[in-house]
């Protein structure tokens, strides 16, 4: 599966299932088809920034940049031959974590004071 994270991905998630506000539980790990994509993109294409601004799953900071990034995951999911993508809430940063845990990273075990 082609695994989506952060702002776009969240955005449009939260968009397509009409959350009026951010809710972590009802984002991560939901299935978005590259026509709902499609269909966001141009729907905030057509908006104008106060509009965009309005739609509350959209942060007014992003509202400047969502339709672009909406139309750049459609291009990506495109090129890649995919007809979907699933949003995840845990990043990158939550894999560096797992993976220091992992391996024990900040344990004193095997150093000298």
């Amino acid at each position: 599966a082609t695994v989506a994270v952060a702002g776009t991905s969240a955005v449009l998630t939260a968009l397509a299932q009409g959350l009026e506000r951010y809710e972590r539980s009802r984002l991560h790990l939901v299935a978005l088809e590259r026509k709902t994509v499609e269909a966001l993109a141009a729907r905030l294409g057509a908006a104008t920034l106060a509009e965009r601004r309005g739609m509350l799953a959209v942060e007014p900071a992003r509202a400047e940049v969502i339709a672009g990034g909406a139309l750049a995951l459609a291009a990506v999911l495109e090129a890649l031959g995919r007809e979907a993508f699933v949003h995840s809430e845990a990043d990158i940063l939550d894999g560096i974590v797992l993976d220091l845990a992992r391996r024990g990273a900040g344990s004193t075990r095997g150093t000298e004071a």
